[in-house]
């Protein structure tokens, strides 16, 4: 049988007090507590304030303190914005033309956003019209920052593999994906980027591509397809929540993975399943929202994943 050192690198000692600082898989036996313990990842999902407004589809950007969720569908006015500081939902200046299924990318202070042949950024206040996408099209992925962003994916009259590239004042294309989708999720940076998931051509919607700033290289597959789903992180660690699968049964998902650069690995599930939920964040610190169960919710939820000293027990 495999021992403990082969498998994690640590000797499992016998302490009278707790270590500290330890290393995440590092094991003990605390000889005055009489306990094993261990150093491992808790993974949480904790309910949160609702939005203002229920809305599907409604993507946004941002870090778990200062959120932006952006328009979607089935609001009234159509095109509302709202930001999270990391515990409540405020009602911001609506965007200019209402979207759904938009490509968004940037922080709470300096976002765009856009669908078809609209394009808008974000200051942290209001949204002024920019340069529209080179391509028009409807469903694609965004990840970078505001002067330094990417938009990739989609549906024109079939799903896309077209990658454009945005250096906040006009559009420039790059390499395509390997596999056309639409509905996908991305993360990451625009020389540092990820796409995962989708539907369209991408059938069950589990591939993963990587991108260097320049074109894409295919990756570890997520174990679950999903297309309109929460997602938030870098190329080498993304989290990817909820959303909707149309190639099994349920359609609607409540499970999450976390990428680490390779593969993908089940994380712990959302309290609510849905499809069509908003994210933004990191494997560490996330927010998601929104959201169809069969109706629009307004519901969100955080996300936290940090070392954390357990007992070791039988059970």
């Amino acid at each position: 049988m495999t021992d403990y050192k082969t498998l994690k690198g640590f000797d499992v000692k016998v302490v009278t007090s707790d270590p500290s600082p330890v290393a995440l898989g590092q094991m003990w036996y605390n000889s005055t507590d009489s306990q094993l313990r261990v150093n491992k990842t808790a993974e949480t999902w904790t309910e949160g304030n609702n939005l203002n407004d229920t809305r599907k589809n409604a993507w946004g950007f941002g870090i778990q303190t200062a959120a932006v969720a952006i328009d979607g569908s089935g609001l009234s006015p159509p095109n509302s914005t709202e930001e999270y500081d990391g515990t409540s939902w405020t009602e911001q200046n609506d965007t200019n033309n209402a979207k759904s299924n938009h490509a968004a990318f940037g922080i709470q202070t300096a976002g765009w956003a856009g669908d078809n042949n609209d394009s808008e950024e974000y200051d942290g206040t209001s949204w002024t019209e920019t340069t529209d996408l080179g391509t028009e099209r409807s469903s694609a992925a965004g990840f970078g920052t505001q002067t330094a962003g990417a938009a990739v994916g989609g549906y024109t009259t079939a799903a896309v593999g077209l990658t454009e590239e945005y250096n906040g004042a006009s559009w420039a294309e790059s390499g395509d994906l390997n596999t056309a989708g639409n509905n996908t999720g991305a993360s990451g940076t625009q020389t540092a980027g990820l796409a995962m998931g989708g539907d369209g051509s991408r059938m069950a919607g589990g591939e993963t591509e990587e991108y260097n700033g320049t074109g894409w290289t295919e990756s570890g597959d997520l174990n679950e397809g999903r297309y309109h789903f929460g997602r938030g992180g870098t190329q080498t660690a993304t989290l990817v929540a909820g959303g909707g699968d149309d190639n099994n049964s349920p359609l609607y998902l409540d499970s999450a993975e976390t990428y680490n650069g390779t593969s993908w690995a089940t994380a712990t599930e959302i309290n609510t399943t849905r499809i069509g939920v908003g994210g933004c964040g990191t494997t560490a610190a996330a927010v998601i929202w929104g959201g169809n169960t069969g109706s629009l919710q307004n519901l969100s939820e955080e996300w936290s994943s940090a070392a954390a000293v357990q007992d070791v027990t039988s059970s």
